[in-house]
């Protein structure tokens, strides 16, 4: 079975939301790329939002690396800044170096979360 292509995957969401009614808060910051997305998602976890999170994506990040927030920002781009099959020095390295932030989920840096997450969207 073939998957389903990105614009068709666009068009049963859409579909979706406005069957449901669904209303975004204004609020919402709404990335452009998937990498973004899973950054504010791994890295939101047991912080403060607007002094981690926002300066992290906002500033740091695309400063650091050059990956600016744009639609055709992918995975793979991510997964070749921190270097592919990252050693854990290198995991550590990237978190204090390029993200300046250490956080931990589940005992794990949140670079190496991420870093999972796009292997597996990746793969």
């Amino acid at each position: 079975m073939t998957p389903p292509g990105l614009a068709e995957l666009v068009s049963s969401l859409r579909a979706f939301v406005q069957e449901e009614g669904i209303q975004p808060d204004p609020a919402y910051i709404q990335w452009n790329s998937g990498l973004y997305a899973v950054l504010d998602c791994v890295y939101s976890s047991q912080v403060r939002y607007a002094l981690i999170v926002l300066p992290l994506l906002q500033q740091r990040f695309p400063a650091a690396t050059g990956l600016k927030d744009t639609l055709e920002l992918t995975f793979s781009a991510f997964l070749d800044s921190v270097g592919r099959d990252p050693t854990p020095e290198r995991l550590e390295a990237y978190a204090a170096n390029t993200l300046r932030t250490r956080h931990k989920i589940a005992g794990r840096l949140k670079v190496e979360v991420a870093y999972d997450v796009c292997r597996f969207f990746v793969e």
